[in-house]
């Protein structure tokens, strides 16, 4: 989610250089006035943070990522219904994108991105128990190895400023899969039940996405742009958003 909040930085400054000019009267920032292709440029510099880390921004290196234990809890009413936990959780490929997209458009304050995955590799230990569409119950105790190929991502934004504090007004999110390779064990204690399906997983999964893709976003935008209102946006100004891309 930070690095949302480091792409919205950046558009901002683009936006409102005037307004960067005002608060640092110098020279520092006039690259980012009218040239939308610096978007472009931060997207690709997001690689090395994304490798590397970066302290001063608070991000984490996440490629390759490596998280010990992590908590489940998903409770949709009358689509699932999931709790348990996570161990050993690993992946790879997170950098390994291509920038399709960079733009912004003044008016409105309209952004539109889009990133190529190459290929992201997670694997994990799960412990897991639930129901799916309030009927069919879901159990396991095993590995899943999982192999996203050609993931295809594009956020279309609206930003605005609301009492100096940065704001979504919408966003919608999309997304698309070439191929998913998945492998599950210990799915209902039964191997061959898993095997069964890992691959009707692998075969229907991109399908179901593009088949779906209305309805999933219509989920996840709100979700999304909440998420950053509430814990990012809402404690940050234009000013402490410049300070992060001055860094």
């Amino acid at each position: 989610m930070r690095l949302f909040v480091l792409l919205l930085a950046t558009v901002l400054i683009t936006c409102h250089a005037s307004s960067v000019i005002e608060i640092y009267r110098n020279n520092e920032y006039d690259e980012y006035e009218n040239k939308g292709g610096q978007l472009v440029g931060f997207l690709e510099k997001l690689k090395e943070y994304v490798k590397n880390g970066n302290s001063k921004l608070c991000i984490p290196v996440l490629d390759p990522l490596q998280i010990k234990n992590m908590s489940i809890e998903l409770n949709e009413k009358g689509l699932i219904s999931l709790k348990g936990i996570l161990k050993n959780l690993r992946s790879n490929g997170l950098s390994d994108y291509k920038v399709n997209q960079g733009d912004f458009m003044l008016a409105g304050l309209k952004v539109d991105v889009g990133l190529l995955f190459n290929q992201i590799n997670v694997m994990t230990d799960y412990n897991v128990t639930g129901t799916l569409v309030d009927s069919f119950s879901i159990f396991g105790n095993g590995n899943i190895r999982v192999a996203i190929k050609g993931l295809n991502v594009t956020v279309d934004l609206k930003l605005g400023v609301k009492n100096n504090k940065l704001n979504i007004s919408k966003l919608t999110f999309n997304v698309h899969l070439k191929e998913f390779d998945c492998a599950i064990t210990g799915l209902y204690n039964d191997e061959e039940v898993s095997k069964l399906l890992s691959k009707a997983i692998t075969e229907v999964l991109p399908g179901l996405l593009d088949d779906y893709q209305t309805e999933i976003s219509n989920y996840a935008s709100p979700i999304i742009a909440n998420t950053l209102n509430n814990k990012f946006l809402n404690n940050l100004s234009l000013k402490d958003l410049i300070d992060i891309i001055k860094g």
